[in-house]
């Protein structure tokens, strides 16, 4: 069981296993409309990936909480995956080393694969990019869900999200205790965005897929420390380059942070400059591909 999701074995006679993935929910959940968005964003992100050479699971069948089902709730039926979760904190640097050099490698996969909105996969048959699939950027405004985007720029991302905050700040629904500072506070935040935001760059109107909960029990190794899959996909979305290959949560050196170094850490720096190598090599690759052809 996740935190979650719970996840009940399917084994077939020929050995085979399966995962039944079914989300879990009490009173503090998202409304069910927004559980089902949310599902089947995951759903259409994990087929885009089997399209890919990213490590993730095989997604057989899905059926949101609104489908009548003699099952009775929503559902996701995937591969069973080896390996077991990341556990960084306990990794050698060489192990670590060797993670890193991997993940350098799924980037430059999801690399290939852009996108043109930022925003979440919303259907599995083609790769269209639709509202976001998060609890955080939906409203539910008189009970009607309005997921915010997509959008073209992390400008438009951002203004709509702090203009979001400021309406919840309004309604009551948001720092009740505190309101008007709270609302001073993300009044100014939307005043700087213009000046804060760093250039679009040459891939400015490009985005990429990014896990959103990368904090390292995502990613599952053998016991040579081989990447075996990345999963729980729940909440991707596409994002400008320097936030979709940046690094994942759980490689941070929080300890150190804690202590008040404000410096990158050294698997941080590490995943940098060998995503930027195999980058490199696979544009050069890629030129001279197109040469030879022409």
């Amino acid at each position: 069981m996740g935190g979650m999701n719970y996840h009940v074995e399917i084994v077939f006679e020929d050995g085979v296993v399966w995962l039944a993935r079914i989300r879990r929910f009490n009173a503090t959940s998202p409304p069910s409309p927004l559980r089902d968005h949310i599902f089947q964003s995951e759903f259409a992100t994990m087929k885009f990936l089997e399209k890919t050479a990213v490590p993730t699971p095989k997604v057989f069948d899905f059926a949101p909480e609104s489908q009548d089902s003699s099952v009775g709730v929503g559902y996701m039926l995937v591969e069973k995956m080896a390996g077991t979760s990341l556990r960084w904190s306990i990794a050698s640097p060489e192990q670590r080393r060797r993670v890193v050099e991997q993940l350098a490698d799924i980037f430059v996969e999801l690399r290939k694969h852009p996108f043109d909105r930022m925003g979440s996969l919303d259907t599995s048959d083609s790769c269209h990019i639709g509202p976001f699939a998060r609890e955080s950027l939906t409203d539910f405004d008189d009970s009607r869900m309005s997921p915010l985007g997509p959008y073209s720029t992390l400008q438009e991302y951002h203004t709509s999200s702090i203009r979001l905050i400021l309406d919840l700040i309004i309604r009551d629904e948001m720092y009740s205790h505190n309101p008007i500072d709270a609302y001073l506070v993300h009044r100014f935040l939307l005043d700087l965005i213009p000046s804060v935001l760093p250039s679009q760059g040459e891939n400015g109107h490009q985005f990429f897929l990014k896990h959103a909960d990368d904090k390292g029990d995502h990613i599952l190794v053998d016991k040579d420390y081989n990447i075996t899959a990345i999963i729980d996909w729940e909440w991707a979305y596409t994002a400008p380059e320097a936030i979709a290959f940046n690094s994942p949560v759980g490689l941070l050196p929080v300890n150190e942070f804690y202590d008040g170094l404000n410096t990158l850490g050294e698997e941080e720096n590490l995943l940098a400059e060998t995503f930027e190598k195999k980058r490199r090599t696979t544009a050069s690759a890629s030129c001279k591909e197109w040469a030879i052809a022409a």
